[in-house]
């Protein structure tokens, strides 16, 4: 079985190039070192984005009007150019990847913020190290998308139970639905393709949301957790770590049948991962356990 650390080195080990452009998906165009970004850009306008360029306004313009992303990655500094308006959630999922995949914490992320006939750069960002990165990464508009959930046993004469939850939610919705939960704390499913389920842990236990949504039993197919917020009450009484309170906490409770695998195959999931060694608020808490 391999160790949680081995799954995290899988997870960042993608290396990036200097050159790189985002699209709206998420996708990495990397361009070597045969390109600059707006070279690329020209020679490959047709295919992007339909037809030719009337001049060269259309090949700087109709990139960031179309929501893709220009990335130079450098030894201290990720230097982004965007419409921040049109940074979707998978394209900051790529970026904190290559972020983390440089292996270097002080690392600053430099947001340009592309407008037409751009004359100020007063609404452009410094992120400077994890911690402020961590926030940008995390920075969206929230829309909670909840979705329907039941639960019932897998005895005759269960009853069966319907409650709202979330299906692949991010990190901020997560946390809006735990601010609303009974105890401050969701319980939540991932399949083996990433898929996954988190609802207030007071609603329903793991198995028997499965057999609701799926028909099927639980047969070690799925990751099963729970996800809180730390307090002072969690805290150890004769050696209390106040600088943790605030901070998430992750628990996998069958990583033993390959929990943690199958938690790290969702993207929210796999994010919350890799900030198990940041510092400050930024610092998730993970624990696997075999129960």
């Amino acid at each position: 079985m391999k160790s949680f650390k081995h799954y995290i080195s899988e997870v960042v080990a993608t290396q990036y190039g200097h050159t790189l452009w985002i699209d709206p998906k998420g996708k990495v165009h990397d361009l070597g070192n045969r390109y600059v970004h707006y070279a690329w850009i020209k020679i490959n306008f047709k295919k992007l984005f339909g037809g030719e360029p009337k001049d060269d306004d259309a090949v700087f313009n109709t990139p960031m009007e179309k929501g893709w992303i220009r990335v130079k990655v450098g030894k201290k500094v990720i230097d982004l150019e965007a419409d921040p308006k049109k940074i979707s959630r998978n394209q900051k999922s790529t970026i904190e990847d290559i972020y983390y995949s440089r292996n270097n914490t002080e690392m600053k992320v430099y947001v340009d913020a592309w407008a037409k006939n751009k004359t100020s750069r007063g609404a452009d960002k410094m992120y400077r190290g994890a911690d402020e990165a961590e926030r940008f990464f995390r920075e969206e508009y929230i829309i909670e998308r909840p979705a329907k959930l039941s639960s019932i046993a897998s005895y005759k004469g269960a009853k069966w139970e319907d409650f709202r939850g979330l299906e692949n939610p991010n990190e901020l919705e997560m946390n809006s639905l735990m601010k609303k939960s009974n105890f401050n704390e969701l319980r939540f499913v991932v399949d083996n393709k990433g898929k996954m389920w988190a609802w207030d842990t007071d609603d329903a236990l793991h198995e028997p949301v499965i057999f609701a949504m799926t028909g099927e039993k639980y047969d070690g197919d799925y990751a099963k957790g729970m996800i809180s917020v730390i307090t002072v009450n969690d805290l150890d009484d004769l050696d209390p770590d106040m600088e943790t309170v605030g901070n998430l906490h992750v628990i996998i409770l069958n990583s033993r049948q390959g929990g943690t695998k199958f938690a790290l195959k969702n993207r929210t999931m796999k994010a919350l991962a890799k900030r198990i060694n940041s510092k400050g608020k930024g610092r998730v808490w993970w624990n696997d356990h075999n129960i």
